[in-house]
């Protein structure tokens, strides 16, 4: 039948039914290793392509921080646990030469200086690769807060953009601030001018991220698995900048926001 549909074409014999089987199977692994072999060349070359990117880009963007005037004043480290157990530390660059008051409200909360902080706070908003919100001194879920400036603080104008790595002050509908902030996991365009963007994640953007996907409530988003900073305070040599891989992380994660539309805004 087989040399009835060639045409009668020769077809070649195979003693049993197994070989032919085996054969097939054969031709399918040298199909699919041919396949894996071509693939890397062309891989190679797209990581080759977005790495030379990204790396230009932090590199503007690091020379940009520091000739704008958005150099790191302080960093603050904020070590946080996920249900008891460590989650990792996440530590945050304060451009407080651009945005004096934000910058002073969220190092003097981390440190303590006023006798409260963020030292046992919860992030009680999450959004999958979109932001982390937490910060609330008072009452742990986003009803409260208190500023280290006073009560809260008037809006502050801020020349600083939300991206990826991006942290910022909550405003009120009454343009006050007080203690809550957020971390942004994406571009956010549409938060620029209405929150206060202070500072940027220089290391631990990883831990962000798994934040940002803990499974939440699904009515108040808050993470089923409470999320804390349990310690909190601001490094010696605040000056110093980001990581050469926090630079391109946030770089990178620009790159494929802005070019793939991942940002929620």
């Amino acid at each position: 039948s087989i040399q009835a549909h060639a045409g009668g074409a020769p077809c070649r014999h195979f003693a049993t039914r197994q070989q032919l089987l085996q054969r097939l199977r054969q031709a399918k692994a040298d199909e699919m290793q041919a396949q894996q072999q071509r693939a890397p060349s062309g891989l190679l070359q797209d990581r080759r392509f977005w790495l030379l990117m990204a790396g230009g880009v932090a590199a503007c963007g690091w020379a940009y921080s520091l000739l704008g005037g958005y150099s790191v004043t302080e960093r603050v480290f904020l070590d946080i646990d996920v249900d008891g157990a460590r989650a990792g530390r996440v530590v945050v660059g304060v451009h407080g030469s651009a945005v004096p008051r934000a910058g002073v409200n969220f190092t003097e909360l981390a440190s303590h200086v006023r006798g409260y902080g963020y030292r046992g706070c919860a992030f009680y908003d999450v959004v999958p690769r979109f932001a982390v919100v937490g910060g609330d001194v008072t009452k742990n879920d986003g009803t409260g807060g208190a500023a280290a400036l006073g009560p809260s603080f008037a809006k502050e104008k801020s020349p600083l953009k939300h991206a990826r790595g991006t942290v910022s002050m909550i405003a009120d509908d009454d343009s006050a601030v007080r203690s809550q902030f957020f971390i942004c996991c994406a571009m956010a365009p549409s938060l620029d001018g209405q929150m206060v963007p202070f500072g940027t994640v220089l290391e631990g953007m990883d831990v962000v991220d798994r934040l940002s996907c803990l499974p939440a409530d699904e009515a108040t988003r808050r993470p089923l698995s409470p999320a804390v900073i349990a310690d909190c305070g601001v490094l010696e040599g605040g000056g110093r900048g980001a990581s050469v891989e926090g630079l391109l992380d946030s770089a990178l994660g620009w790159l494929l926001a802005s070019g793939g539309g991942g940002g929620r805004t």
